[in-house]
């Protein structure tokens, strides 16, 4: 996948020209990608926005400090269910040559998509140590816990004119056309991307020439040394993206209790990736009667009409890993208490598919035409951040918590790497790794109230930076980067009846606005300022996960 830069927001540019076998396309956003946690655990460390680094005992806090097993006295098994769902609001907006907004894709469009998740299954065990000794329990125990969530459904349309995708592909492609329509062409190591708009009718040579291309929705004219293109007519674009899977760990974990004011753990992790990426455009002519093709047809000149083209990218990717995380707890005072991790990184094995189509359809069906590449596998590693983090709490008996987490991540570490001759193809996006990237800060805060013996009420709130520090601009100069921010918001209840137990929690996650080139920007004049801009969308989107825990401790 590629994708340009963050600033305030991110910039996600969907359509790169270089979906080619012979060529790896690993970004150090793909790395962030896989790196990032969210973490969403049980109902009860949920609602309180997981700052439980310096609290424990709950089975969810397991993955966040080691330690927290050994708080528990009493064995526990729990399960957690719910629902997660994705809004995403999306508009179409540009900025013409003068600066000022210019709109496409038309009013705001919603999209919904929905799933049933288990975030958390626990079992943890104690036991006493009688043997008069400091240590006086040793805990173990195993758990799931997703800590990312891949969940998006945004589509955006509407009408415009002077750019198009196909212009776009043919501005990109300098291959010869009869290489681009040889039946080997997807082995050849030409970007798949040209393959496929040749194959699809997409784009086609323009008098005579074999390697000047013009899309199947422009017209051009003769000017001086160099053809002029442009868009033949007003266009209906649609642009749609599917995203699923998530990111989950499976902890083995063992604690240690040390005169009930000294809480040591160590979790053996291994995690566990499923991402989905599937994303298409669509270009309908709004007056089939503006884009009069002619073309050679076996000696004879015919004509027709282009009617629509739809471009479809996929891509798939699963990985596991190995990691180590070490936890601390404290009680220094009777409602006081302090935790702490570290987290070694993880090394990731991921394995990748991906894969191109198109189709072009014209009035006179006879010439719509189509092209599919070959499915496509690559494989690597990559060595995620180290991550680290700081807990403070305070408790009021068994009757209010309230309890603050930092946590920081080193993306600055990240690096992508392979166990063959192909290692140097990494030399690239590593350099931009450590270049671009920095700490990513994670803020999280929670509170709980037990009104009455049986039923807690409770609220978290968490604040998530963007590690990208810099990005290159345009003239590929090192530029400072704002960092992008998402927050998220929780609450929930529990019930506690004894050796069972239920909380119930609901969270929203709140992410930086997001701004999505369908294609880049391809009207340049001779100093490579742009002199007609493709269109852009801004994307809003929130995640909202409910979840219930049924739990036992005995």
């Amino acid at each position: 996948m590629k994708k340009s830069n963050i600033t305030t927001g991110i910039i996600v540019l969907a359509a790169v020209l270089a979906a080619a076998p012979s060529i790896q396309a690993q970004t150090m956003y793909d790395a962030m990608l896989f790196s990032q946690n969210n973490y969403t655990g049980t109902a009860r460390t949920m609602a309180m926005g997981n700052a439980f680094t310096a609290l424990g005992g709950d089975p969810g806090s397991i993955v966040l400090n080691p330690a927290g097993s050994a708080v528990s006295s009493k064995y526990q098994l729990s399960f957690t269910g719910g629902v997660s769902s994705t809004i995403s609001k999306a508009t179409g907006v540009r900025l013409d040559t003068t600066g000022d907004p210019v709109y496409c894709f038309g009013d705001n469009s919603r999209t919904n998509l929905n799933r049933f998740i288990m975030p958390n299954f626990a079992l943890t065990a104690s036991f006493n140590i009688r043997n008069g000794s400091a240590l006086k329990r040793v805990s173990f125990g195993i758990t799931t816990n997703t800590t990312d969530l891949y969940q998006d459904n945004t589509y955006a349309s509407g009408n415009h004119y002077g750019t198009s995708f196909a212009g776009y592909l043919a501005s990109k492609v300098s291959a010869p056309y009869s290489s681009l329509i040889d039946k080997d062409a997807y082995d050849s190591g030409i970007a798949w991307d040209a393959v496929m708009a040749a194959q699809s009718g997409m784009i086609s040579t323009i008098d005579g020439s074999d390697d000047v291309y013009v899309g199947v929705t422009e017209k051009y004219f003769t000017s001086g040394e160099k053809p002029e293109f442009a868009a033949a007519g007003t266009l209906i674009q649609e642009y749609g993206r599917l995203v699923k899977g998530n990111k989950s760990d499976v902890v083995i974990n063992c604690g240690f209790d040390i005169s009930d004011w000294i809480y040591l753990g160590l979790n053996m992790g291994m995690q566990y990736i499923n991402y989905n990426y599937d994303w298409y455009l669509k270009e309908t002519a709004q007056d089939y009667g503006d884009f009069d093709i002619s073309f050679n047809d076996n000696g004879s000149s015919v004509s027709t009409w282009f009617n629509d083209l739809k471009y479809n990218y996929w891509y798939k990717a699963n990985g596991s890993g190995i990691y180590g995380k070490f936890g601390i707890l404290l009680t220094p005072g009777k409602h006081f208490r302090v935790g702490a991790t570290v987290q070694t990184p993880t090394l990731l094995f991921i394995k990748e598919n991906y894969g191109v189509s198109g189709e072009t359809h014209f009035l006179d069906s006879k010439y719509n035409s189509s092209s599919s590449s070959p499915t496509e596998e690559w494989s690597y590693n990559l060595t995620t951040p180290w991550r680290a983090s700081l807990g403070l709490a305070t408790t009021l008996g068994k009757w209010a918590a309230i309890s603050a987490d930092y946590e920081m991540a080193a993306y600055k570490g990240m690096r992508f790497g392979r166990n063959t001759s192909a290692e140097d193809s990494f030399r690239d996006v590593n350099t931009d790794i450590r270049e671009c990237m920095g700490a990513q800060h994670n803020f999280r805060f929670g509170a709980e109230l037990k009104a009455f013996s049986i039923l807690a009420f409770r609220l978290g709130y968490g604040m998530q930076s963007s590690p990208v520090m810099r990005s290159y601009d345009n003239s590929g100069e090192l530029v400072r980067t704002a960092q992008a921010i998402s927050n998220s918001v929780s609450g929930g209840l529990g019930i506690n009846a004894g050796i069972f137990y239920a909380d119930l929690a609901v969270r929203g996650l709140f992410y930086p606005v997001e701004y999505i080139l369908p294609y880049d920007h391809y009207c340049l004049d001779e100093s490579g300022n742009v002199t007609l801009p493709s269109p852009e969308i801004r994307n809003v989107k929130t995640m909202v996960n409910a979840v219930l825990t049924l739990g036992f401790r005995f």
